[in-house]
């Protein structure tokens, strides 16, 4: 298990300090060179400042949505173009038939919080929930659950229920087995202990098995491995497992032996880091936040693939609350910036880039009471990006 000290666990994970970016150390370029030579080339890292126009970009259509909802939109998923599930921050499940114009409250998950969501068809879904009582000590008590519905949500059946600091992805393979990633932890001696939390599930999410040996083993392997697992990417047999700063492990045999791919260097201090998908030349495509000394605080977009490393594009004081791949290759994301340095009023934005983020172009913005949280594929080409008190756009490419 990983150790960490009990206070550990109540700093927010989405949340940074500016004041410790003192505590981190930068190499030289005397030392940045030496690194070159004896890091292994999936290692290797080009970093750049990626470059945004605030032009508007001419090829995208911004259609405002006549919702009357005031839902704050925390999590959003459309399976096609017209039946689409979301989320609040209360813990709340909606869905919409009608493309997003109006959306019903599903069901209500009392005493919990929702950490992740699935639904492979309009009709069968998986919500995983979260729960810490009062008087857990580090979250040594939490429980995690998974509710499986087959009717479109109207009802709902408990299929999971385990110690966990909670669920945080839910992904299906083109074979259908189902994978659930997050953490777990318990108190030793005053000390809290983390490790990672990984099952599966061959029939649909009706029943679990849980598999986390392999993934554990690999992460007390040494210290190569930055925070516990947030993100799967499940492709055939391969499996791809993104951790919260930005580590890569993966498993060719659905799970049960893991390796260390690659991670990104702590030098930035990524965190929330989540994968898009794999771009058409087959790179891993992730986007997340960063610190540092040198770039500031802000968001990134990389890539990565064993052949070519890591390119990371810099966006100081752009925070990018979510992110969507299309079919295209293009990604669109959704957030906000301070145009004139932390301490200026943020402006809520929406943009695009077709070159895995190098540079950025403009679709929308907004000044700071309307914000953009979430972002769904509707069908190709059109978008649907949602936000607090029901504001809602689809973005249609013409």
């Amino acid at each position: 298990m990983i150790k960490q000290y009990l206070f550990v666990a109540f700093v927010p994970l989405v949340s940074f300090s500016l004041a410790s970016t003192a505590c981190v150390s930068f190499p030289s370029k005397k030392s940045d060179a030496v690194r070159a030579a004896t890091v292994p080339e999936e290692m290797h890292e080009h970093r750049f400042t990626a470059k945004v126009s605030f032009e508007n970009d001419p090829n995208w259509n911004v259609r405002q949505m006549p919702t009357e909802s005031s839902i704050a939109f925390e999590r959003l998923q459309f399976v096609d173009a017209v039946t689409g599930y979301a989320v609040d921050g209360k813990a709340n499940l909606y869905k919409t038939i009608d493309g997003g114009v109006s959306w019903n409250k599903m069901k209500t998950f009392p005493g919990s919080s929702i950490s992740s969501t699935l639904f492979p068809t309009e009709d069968i879904g998986l919500v995983a929930t979260h729960t810490i009582p009062d008087s857990s000590i580090g979250g040594e008590n939490a429980l995690a659950r998974i509710f499986r519905t087959v009717d479109g949500g109207n009802s709902w059946t408990q299929v999971f229920e385990g110690r966990s600091l909670g669920i945080d992805s839910l992904s299906v393979s083109k074979s259908r087995v189902v994978f659930a990633a997050g953490s777990k932890s318990a108190v030793v001696d005053s000390v809290l202990e983390w490790s990672p939390l990984f099952i599966s599930s061959s029939d649909g999410g009706t029943s679990w098995n849980d598999i986390s040996g392999g993934l554990i083993q690999e992460f007390e392997r040494g210290n190569r491995i930055n925070g516990m697992p947030t993100d799967i990417i499940a492709d055939d047999n391969l499996v791809t497992v993104v951790t919260h700063h930005g580590s890569i492990i993966s498993s060719d045999d659905l799970g049960k032996t893991w390796s260390f791919q690659a991670g990104v260097d702590r030098q930035g201090f990524p965190y929330s880091v989540r994968p898009l998908g794999r771009s058409k030349n087959g790179e891993l495509l992730l986007y997340g936040a960063s610190s540092s000394m040198d770039h500031g605080t802000g968001s990134f977009v990389a890539s990565w693939s064993k052949a070519a490393g890591w390119k990371i594009g810099l966006l100081p004081r752009y925070f990018l609350s979510d992110a969507v791949l299309l079919s295209s290759g293009e990604i669109v994301a959704v957030g906000f910036v301070f145009k004139d340095g932390l301490r200026s009023p943020k402006t809520n934005i929406v943009l695009s880039t077709s070159d895995n983020g190098q540079n950025w172009q403009l679709i929308r913005e907004s000044g700071p009471e309307n914000s953009f949280n979430s972002i769904s594929r509707l069908s190709e080409g059109n978008v649907f990006v949602a936000g607090d008190e029901g504001d809602a756009v689809v973005l249609e490419r013409s």
